[in-house]
């Protein structure tokens, strides 16, 4: 029968993110040197991540700003185990997204919050949830960003719920993706993962292909770490089938690379394996040397594990400090701010007792001069009244003049009308005719123009005499055109109320300018007779 317990080992060890390259080289060789030395130098990691977080924030690069937070964000779980810190630095990868819109921003976060939410084991549905969500913002990309690595998550999320169909579903789509993108050091991970799967499943002859097809891509990969873990693995899984030959084998290639693997974790386990393999073989001098190696590398992880504690302890409490620290500068600054008001505010008090005075005294004057200006104001609007009262009156006295001579010219053109109907009907028709003529005629308004001048002298009672005392020589018809153009009435307006042609009336304009001694001067009609109201 098979043994699995050691899968909880390589599920753990297995990363379950891989990063991409960024585009900024000292960006990538600084990220390197962070994952080789993040187990013991998590500290001046940290110190090192926000230095390059505060410079793109600065030079507004939020791309690589992200990827930094995401960095960021996993040294906070993983060395410091503290969920709140790199949920902190996830919300402010989604932060910088809501900022540039930057759909790679967006996947990052989801497959951050994943990745949280899964490694914590706080919520392995909503886990699956947001690895769900960055694999369709993904597949919406051209580019297709990190689908590999996402759809890598997804399955290893739905292989610990033991979904294992729809696990190797998203693995093999994983590896499809990742041979397109010739990126070996994911497809690696992937075929490992597969064989991990596999195993739980009990299909041995599936998980051994797939473990040894993991083996083979990592040694296509310059990653010396990789090509180690992924014999050990294979060590491990060959210990279990009791084919102890290669066994030692593949343990025996990770012990030559030993020093490329980089947490104690994997190093402890890759000589425990191989201390199990010669118990088994019955050489137990070889298994008692590896014991003892992989009780140091042990004592090495658990003075690692007592020291990623007092590293978070140390930066819970210094973090409570800075926070403490800048309270206590608020409440200073706020005293400060307090006692700097109060003093501008005697300084105003005095200021506005003096000031009040001159107040006072400026107030009197300006009412003075406002009350001035409002009788000047007053008096310039009555007289704007009266122009435009006198400019509607005028209207009203040409409107209804117009009216009663259109009326006219109507009434006149139906009884010519009728008359030539008149003697083209009989006898007896003829008499209802002549009457509705002479009705007609009746009803035509023979005293238009004394009506005009009735309702002319109530809009201008003085505009006659005054005329006529300084023009002496005027005519009737020339004082009624003087009306006209008192009234500012155009050309047609004044040949339709007096029944005559246009020209009549221009012809007529030209006399009367000469006449009343306008023909070299620049003043119009209307500006001229103004001066007789």
């Amino acid at each position: 029968m098979v043994r699995i317990s050691w899968l909880v080992v390589l599920l753990y060890c297995l990363p379950i993110i891989v990063y991409s390259q960024d585009k900024t080289d000292s960006l990538e060789d600084f990220f390197d040197w962070v994952e080789n030395h993040s187990e013991t130098k998590a500290p001046e990691i940290i110190d090192s991540l926000k230095f390059y977080n505060e410079l793109y924030a600065t030079s507004q690069d939020h791309f690589l700003q992200a990827k930094v937070l995401d960095k960021l964000a996993w040294v906070y779980f993983f060395e410091l185990s503290s969920f709140e810190l790199s949920m902190q630095a996830i919300e402010e990868i989604h932060t910088l997204y809501s900022i540039s819109q930057d759909e790679r921003i967006l996947i990052m976060y989801y497959e951050n919050m994943g990745m949280l939410y899964f490694e914590s084991n706080t919520d392995k549905n909503k886990a699956i949830q947001f690895f769900i969500k960055a694999y369709e913002a993904s597949i919406k990309l051209d580019s297709h960003y990190q689908i590999e690595s996402i759809l890598n998550n997804y399955g290893v999320a739905l292989m610990n719920q033991q979904r294992f169909d729809e696990s190797r579903s998203q693995l093999f789509k994983s590896l499809m993706y990742a041979r397109q993108n010739e990126n070996k050091v994911q497809e690696s991970v992937v075929w490992s993962n597969l064989g991990i799967c596999y195993l739980l499943i009990g299909d041995i002859d599936s998980a051994e292909v797939a473990m040894l097809e993991s083996y083979n891509v990592a040694l296509q990969t310059p990653m010396k770490d990789d090509d180690a873990l992924r014999a050990a693995f294979l060590g491990r899984f060959y210990q279990d089938q009791e084919n102890y030959s290669l066994s030692l084998f593949y343990l025996k290639q990770t012990v030559e690379k030993i020093d490329y693997v980089k947490t104690f974790g994997n190093k402890a386990f890759t000589f425990k394996t191989l201390s199990d393999t010669y118990a088994k073989m019955g050489d137990y001098k070889s298994a008692l040397e590896n014991l003892k190696t992989y009780t140091l590398y042990k004592d090495s992880l658990d003075y690692s594990t007592v020291t990623k504690q007092l590293w978070s302890m140390e930066y819970q409490l210094k973090t409570q400090e800075l926070e403490a620290k800048r309270k206590f500068e608020e409440a200073e600054r706020e005293s400060e701010r307090y006692a700097e008001k109060l003093w501008y505010t005697i300084v105003i008090l005095v200021l506005s007792a003096a000031g009040t005075l001159v107040f006072l005294v400026n107030v009197r004057l300006r009412a003075k001069s406002k009350l001035a200006t409002i009788n000047k104001e007053k008096i310039e609007l009555e007289k704007q009244n009266l122009a435009i009262e006198v400019e509607s009156n005028e209207r009203e006295v040409a409107a209804k003049s117009m009216f009663l001579l259109e009326k006219d010219n109507l009434i006149n053109k139906v009884i010519k009308h009728l008359k030539q109907l008149k003697e083209e009907v009989g006898e007896s028709e003829k008499k209802s005719v002549q009457k509705v003529i002479s009705e007609l005629r009746y009803s035509l308004n023979n005293n238009s123009w004394e009506e005009f001048e009735i309702r002319f002298s109530k809009v201008h009672p003085n505009f006659y005499k005054n005329i006529e005392a300084a023009h002496t020589s005027l005519t009737s018809n020339e004082k009624k055109l003087c009306a006209f153009l008192l009234m500012d009435m155009t050309t047609k307006e004044i040949a339709n109320i007096t029944g005559q042609t246009s020209h009549s009336i221009n012809v007529a304009r030209t006399r009367l300018r000469k006449k009343l001694g306008l023909v070299n001067s620049k003043l119009t009609f209307n500006e001229f007779l103004n001066g007789f109201n």
